[in-house]
């Protein structure tokens, strides 16, 4: 069942809340900055706890293909363990750029993201992503047009690695041209408001009221504008790295109002901007 909240105090405006949503338990997870040195990239065999039909997946191979072919690292995160014997099997994420792909609008770089873990928590991805500069915050392609590549840990993976990311630079710039397009596409306020209330509906929890006008609040002035890819990349922003007052209800009829929190989470994260940019080309196709 969904709750439509509204906000205290901003009559007329209504934000939907799920009622049940995974980044409750995973904004709090600690995301930490590597580099191809940690023991995430540079393990040699799987967590002991996986089944021997584990294929293990190296991530070192992963990026020495991809620097071969010409990518070069531009940072990567995983996620933070409570012990250290875990660490070397977290899930990581890891970004790419190569020259043959041109910076964007607002200068988005395109990159090549690679997801992967040592433990039978997630498959290997290698997706298409961007980099805004301007705000140092990572996107997430989700698009019909992208290439990507899920693989499950199994014997002989890693072979399909080299060809994926060759398909990656293939299909960048059908996507990044309706990237341009979304510049174009003027959003009126309620679209806006809407496009917000709908990025709501994915990240927060039931019981948690906020107004979505909220997520609208352009954080550099570079940002401001109506049209579809600036509205898109406030949401975004918004979303992932929290910031707006979130009211919770409480089983006693209390109500407490705090900061969202970000998403720390690093596949929590790549799973949000996924969902985000699926919900902007929808907005994209129906303009």
């Amino acid at each position: 069942m969904l709750t439509l909240a509204p906000t205290p105090g901003r009559l007329g405006v209504w934000a939907v809340i799920t009622p049940r949503n995974i980044y409750t338990y995973t904004t709090m997870a600690k995301a930490l900055t590597i580099d191809l040195s940690d023991s995430t990239v540079t393990t040699d065999h799987p967590s002991p706890a996986v089944s021997s039909r584990y294929g293990f997946i190296r991530t070192e191979e992963v990026t020495n293909n991809l620097l071969a072919a010409g990518w070069q690292f531009d940072g990567g995160t995983r996620r933070a363990t409570r012990s250290i014997e875990r660490c070397a099997y977290a899930l990581h994420v890891l970004r790419f750029s190569h020259p043959a792909l041109p910076t964007l609008i607002d200068g988005t770089r395109p990159q090549a993201v690679v997801l992967n873990s040592h433990q039978g928590s997630s498959k290997f991805q290698l997706l298409l992503g961007a980099f805004r500069i301007a705000c140092a915050n990572g996107l997430i392609v989700q698009s019909m047009q992208a290439t990507s590549l899920s693989l499950r840990h199994s014997a002989g993976a890693i072979s399909e690695v080299a060809e994926g990311a060759a398909r990656l630079i293939d299909s960048a710039p059908r996507v990044f041209a309706g990237v341009e397009q979304w510049s174009r596409i003027d959003l009126n306020w309620d679209r806006q408001v809407e496009l917000a209330s709908r990025a709501a509906l994915i990240r927060w929890d039931d019981g948690e009221q906020l107004d979505p006008r909220d997520l609208l609040t352009s954080r550099r002035r570079e940002d401001s504008g109506t049209d579809l890819w600036k509205v898109f990349n406030r949401v975004q922003e918004s979303v992932i790295r929290g910031g707006v007052p979130v009211t919770r209800q409480h089983p006693n009829g209390e109500a407490s109002t705090r900061r969202a929190t970000g998403i720390r989470n690093p596949g929590a994260v790549v799973d949000m901007n996924q969902r985000l940019w699926s919900l902007a080309e929808e907005f994209a196709i129906t303009a």
